[in-house]
């Protein structure tokens, strides 16, 4: 059995594109859950659920929210300038050192009316500035039953 905790060791529940964390800006993301698992190589992970009401273009412009955030650079405790999102939850440095950002985990619950087949093509095509290039790896696309996940980052 994994050991997988469900995490949000910071209170915040927006992560803010703009603004602080105590006062965000408008075009944040908010992760629908925040999951943590280091003993099993997953020292943070953003999880967001659609259950298949939303467009492509509607989850194309959260994925953006994500980026503009993880792109946030704040002075921490000590002064020194990182990334928003490391004065929040403290993971092992990537082998880029800040860089990478954590994993955002796109799931489908089949629930609404639109169909995840025809989503996630559209999804990949509008996104895919943001999960291609150097040493990205593309998007993946999982299916399970009657969910199907798509991982990008």
């Amino acid at each position: 059995m994994l050991g997988i905790a469900a995490t949000m060791p910071c209170i915040h529940s927006v992560h803010p594109a703009t603004g602080t964390w105590n006062a965000p800006g408008k075009g944040g993301a908010q992760a629908d859950i925040v999951l943590t698992a280091p003993q099993n190589g997953v020292p943070l992970l953003f999880i967001e659920v659609d259950n298949c009401h939303e467009t492509a273009e509607e989850l194309a412009d959260k994925l953006e929210k994500y980026a503009r955030f993880f792109k946030r650079n704040v002075k921490d405790t000590d002064g020194k300038e990182r990334p928003m999102w490391r004065t929040c939850w403290t993971v092992p440095e990537g082998r880029y050192g800040e860089s990478p950002h954590p994993p955002v985990l796109l799931v489908f619950n089949h629930i609404g009316e639109r169909n995840p087949n025809r989503t996630v093509p559209r999804l990949q095509a509008l996104t895919r500035h943001l999960w291609q290039g150097s040493g990205c790896p593309a998007a993946t696309i999982c299916t399970t039953g009657r969910s199907r996940s798509s991982r990008s980052g």
